[in-house]
């Protein structure tokens, strides 16, 4: 999904940052718990890192395999 597209990297990364917050902060009230805000920014900056890096690689597994495949050696002829 993308929020913000045709933004500036940093600007996404500021506006995922502001909806996970409050989407932690929101949840730990629900939960019945007294979150802290500090606490909740910190753990969105932790979630976007991990995702960011996880696309990243993802990303890098794909071209991986499409440079295989265009290749010849990408799969199995049976």
């Amino acid at each position: 999904m993308k929020l913000l597209p045709g933004r500036s990297a940093p600007a996404r990364w500021t506006a995922w940052w502001a909806v996970m917050t409050s989407a932690f902060w929101l949840l730990g009230r629900i939960g019945g718990q007294r979150p802290n805000l500090l606490g909740c920014a910190a753990t969105a900056v932790l979630a976007i890192l991990v995702g960011e890096l996880g696309d990243g690689l993802r990303r890098r597994r794909a071209r991986s395999r499409a440079a295989r495949t265009s290749a010849g050696t990408g799969g199995s002829a049976g």
